[in-house]
């Protein structure tokens, strides 16, 4: 039972590079959406559940119990396998473990911003913006409860 970790890039075309490769595979697909519903599978009240993105992890649990609950979750579903963890910091969490193959999907600024602005249909400079945004939000998150640079 395998495991994939993918990180990427804002607008890269990792999410669908991501459900590609569960297609292909015929593995589960495992990102924050997956995630909240594991964590209220586990018994915590919806009310308390947060918005696991890179971009929004201060919630209502304070930060310590909002990692905690990603690891858990993460080391959970990597115990069944077969799953494509999209994000959360999994190839910091599962570093050590065997059996998972770690993969960075990245992409020309030029090319994210393009994409962004087609998804969004929004201006290429208002795109660019969010791009760079969600970029240092991630590596903010990234650096601050992984040490990852």
């Amino acid at each position: 039972m395998a495991i994939v970790t993918i990180s990427r890039q804002y607008g890269s075309g990792g999410d669908e590079i991501a459900t590609r490769v569960c297609e292909m595979l015929g593995y589960r697909y495992f990102d924050k959406s997956l995630m909240a519903q594991a964590i209220s599978e586990a018994g915590l009240p919806e009310s308390e559940i947060v918005d696991f993105s890179e971009d929004n992890y201060i919630a209502v649990l304070d930060e310590a119990q909002s990692i905690a609950l990603v690891q858990a979750a993460l080391q959970a579903v990597a115990k069944q396998g077969n799953v494509v963890i999209v994000g959360r910091g999994g190839q910091a969490v599962l570093k050590t473990r065997p059996g998972v193959l770690h993969v960075r999907i990245q992409a020309p600024l030029e090319a994210r911003t393009q994409r962004i602005s087609q998804q969004e249909n929004s201006g290429l400079f208002a795109a660019r913006e969010t791009v760079v945004k969600h970029d240092q939000a991630t590596a903010d998150y990234l650096k601050r409860f992984y040490g990852v640079d």
